[in-house]
């Protein structure tokens, strides 16, 4: 008695992919729709003249860094003393990590004396009441040219941020500003599932119970991770059919790896299917590092199609009555290996070494783990000088 089993028709499904949900950008405003953007205000504190849009500039000559608008305060012509405020609508940077405001601004060598500037305030109310200041820029530059200011929210992550630039003119050259932006700068421990180890992309995956074995690798720029959070759930036909948590801690290196059993799921299809695809999906975050500010969180998953036709033989049986003289019925008992039912197979056989003629049995509706005794043909086992013994081979082939 032997068993051997061909795999055929077998499918497996390694479609693997990582998603990062990285920095955060807050806030992206370019000047070129409606002014005041959405949300913003503008007002004259003092003089005649507010915050305009424009589409080019004099005193100096200049153009938008991008787009088709700038923001522009009319410093030439505004009485030294003169100022308007630009409110940005609020922003909640509470879980910003390292949030940084970054606007240009046009800068130029005429009137070197006359200092210019935008002013930046921050408070977490709408008023000038208790605001503080946290940057101020000159208009004077000796190249003409956009320059990049920068300021550091992390101090004023409030619920409710509100941004304040307060135009002041010293009766110099015009301002302009463009590009203005609020973005996480600061470095966020990051870990992803880069390789799913089991179930592996060069062998199906036979139905019963299936490992999660993957390797965590730090992605964290020039820093080790000390411990990092693994969520993960198995989907069939939408449905969760396991899930876990594995709560990893150690030391790892930039780059390097680390292999985790995560849990196991069982693979097993319904008789009628869908035979369609368990999806892994893994989310790892909650990532330690030193000097970081927060945790990025990745997305990883795996599609597997398990076998779904195998079969083999598990024994060979005469008749019920015994062997006897003449020419006697041979039966194999065949088992479906496979989550689907087994409805077609062939049956190869061989006695003393030489190959009978091949059954194809076909109509059959063998469950998972189930058998059948099929007869697959006669042999006359007493036409044997010196009688006996006899050594019989069977094999299943193309299942369903």
């Amino acid at each position: 008695m032997k068993k051997i089993t061909l795999l055929l028709q077998s499918l497996l499904i390694l479609a693997m992919m990582t998603v990062a949900v990285n920095a955060q950008n807050f806030l992206t405003e370019s000047f070129d729709g409606s002014f005041p953007p959405t949300g913003w205000s503008i007002q004259i504190l003092s003089g005649s003249y507010n915050w305009e849009k424009v589409a080019s500039g004099t005193s100096p000559t200049t153009t938008p860094r991008n787009g088709s608008g700038m923001a522009h305060y009319k410093s030439y012509s505004a009485s030294s003393g003169s100022m308007a405020l630009m409110t940005l609508a609020p922003l909640n940077l509470t879980t910003a990590c390292k949030p940084v405001l970054s606007f240009y601004m046009y800068g130029d060598p005429g009137y070197s004396g006359n200092a210019d500037r935008i002013e930046v305030y921050v408070n977490s109310t709408n008023s000038q009441t208790g605001w503080v200041m946290v940057g101020s820029f000159n208009r004077y530059n000796s190249s003409a040219a956009w320059y990049e200011k920068t300021v550091d929210l992390t101090n004023y992550r409030y619920a409710n941020t509100y941004i304040f630039l307060r135009a002041v003119s010293v009766y110099g050259n015009n301002m302009f500003m463009d590009d203005l932006s609020i973005d996480e700068k600061g470095l966020k421990g990051e870990a992803s599932i880069t390789k799913f180890v089991s179930p592996v992309s060069t062998a199906p995956v036979p139905a019963g119970n299936v490992a999660i074995t993957t390797e965590l690798t730090n992605k964290t720029k020039a820093t080790n991770i000390t411990a990092a959070r693994i969520d993960w759930d198995v989907k069939y036909n939408n449905n969760v059919v396991s899930s876990g948590t594995y709560n990893w801690t150690g030391n790892l290196a930039e780059n390097n790896a680390v292999t985790l059993n995560l849990g196991s799921f069982v693979l097993n299809y319904p008789p009628s299917g869908p035979f369609t695809a368990y999806r892994v999906n893994t989310t790892v975050s909650n990532v330690v590092a030193a000097g970081t500010c927060g945790s990025n969180t990745t997305f990883s998953f795996v599609d597997v199609v398990g076998v779904l036709n195998d079969a083999g033989v598990t024994g060979v049986f005469g008749p019920a009555e015994g062997f006897g003289p003449g020419s006697t019925p041979v039966r194999v008992r065949v088992k479906n290996y496979a989550p689907k039912p087994l409805n077609s197979v062939r049956i190869r056989w061989i006695v003393d070494g030489v190959e009978q003629t091949m059954f194809t049995a076909n109509g059959l509706n063998i469950p998972y783990l189930g058998t059948q005794d099929i007869v697959v043909g006669n042999y006359t086992f007493y036409n044997k000088t010196p009688m006996g013994p006899f050594t019989v081979k069977a094999w299943t082939e193309v299942p369903n």
